[in-house]
This record gives structure tokens, sequence and C-alpha cells, in this order.
């Protein structure tokens, strides 16, 4: 049988479930119904048994519903415990934070920088633990970003002399003299003066 909890620990309002809770024997139970009922042990035995078993039965379901009661509060005592569960809060400063993250990841979405630099934003503001707004105003950036239009106007410059190549030159005006065999290009140009020249 279980060990009975100590009053000291038991709420009041649970003081009188806790009475109740204690198994009576049935002689004590049938004697409470004898005198409850002014009843004959002789004339009304059926009706003395029935009435018992019925209080019994009566006192089983009440001892199972106080136990549950109590099962359920200690529950949901230990749920909303401090100890138990921590309960996440955001302070202002984080939430100022969160905003300017926000904030920062569309600066740098709708800004003209390549997907490539984007990162590199995104890599040096984390190193350097500054916002990425700041990151976009460093030299650092600034020295990428200048690379990086350096790095078009080449390719732009590469495209144009392509176009002009293809168009055709003329090679009756130009000698070898012209050609940078530095360059890929140039030497390609080059292989095409040379072929011009069989013709």
């Amino acid at each position: 049988m279980a060990e009975e909890p100590k009053k000291g620990n038991i709420p009041e309002e649970d003081l009188t479930d806790e009475e109740d809770l204690k198994e009576k024997g049935e002689d004590e139970i049938r004697q409470q119904v004898i005198e409850k009922y002014g009843l004959d042990e002789l004339e009304n035995p059926d009706l003395i048994d029935q009435l018992v078993e019925d209080k019994i039965e009566n006192k089983k379901k009440l001892s199972t519903a106080i136990k549950q009661k109590r099962k359920w509060r200690e529950e949901a005592q230990k749920r909303v415990s401090p100890t138990e569960e921590k309960i996440e809060k955001k302070s202002p400063s984080d939430i100022e934070r969160l905003i300017d993250e926000r904030f920062d990841q569309r600066e740098l979405e709708t800004s003209d920088l390549s997907d490539e630099l984007k990162q590199e934003v995104q890599a040096y503001a984390k190193a350097r633990g500054i916002r990425i707004k700041d990151a976009l105003n460093s030299d650092y950036v600034g020295f990428l970003k200048e690379k990086e239009e350096q790095k078009k106007k080449e390719e732009e410059a590469s495209t144009s002399f392509k176009r002009k190549s293809q168009a055709g030159r003329d090679f009756s005006k130009m000698s070898p003299k012209d050609f940078d065999l530095n360059t890929e290009e140039g030497q390609k140009e080059f292989e095409e003066y040379k072929k011009w020249l069989k013709t």
C-alpha cells in the first residue's frame, strides 16, 4: 500500500479529500449504513449488503478522482515552474538587433553587387562582428567593388574588341607590329593576318 502523504504537504482544499481517501473497513461502512437509514440487520440484510456495496464502489471512484486531481495539479505546477521550463523572452535589444538584420539583408539584396560579392560582404560583416550596412561602407568592400568594376570594364572591352575583329579588319593596312602577341586575342588576330597574307 502506498505511503500516505504528510498533511503539511497537502493544500487545505485537499485535506477533506484526504479523509475520503482513507479506506474504511466494510464493517465500519455497514455500521454507518444501518445507523444512517435506521435499518435492521435481520430484516433487511439484502438491502444493507446492496447499500454497503454501493458505498464502497463510490468510495473507490472518489479515491481515483482525488488521486487524478492531485496528479494533474502536480503536472500543471511542473509546467509553469521556471526551473522546469525556461520561458524564452526577447529583450528590446534583441528585437532591435533582429530589425537591423532584416534592414541590412534587404539593403544587401537590393544592391547592384554580384552574388559572389554579396556573400563576401556577409562573411566580412560576420567575421568583424559588424552590421552589413557598415560592411558595405567599409574600405575593404569598397576595394572589392572597384576590383569587380574593373573586371567588368575589362570584360566589356574584350567583348567590344572581339566584335570589332569579328566584323572584319582591313589587314591590308596592317603589319605584324600592329598585333599584341602577349595576349591570346592578339595571337589569334595575328594567325588570321597570316591566313590573309597567304590568300
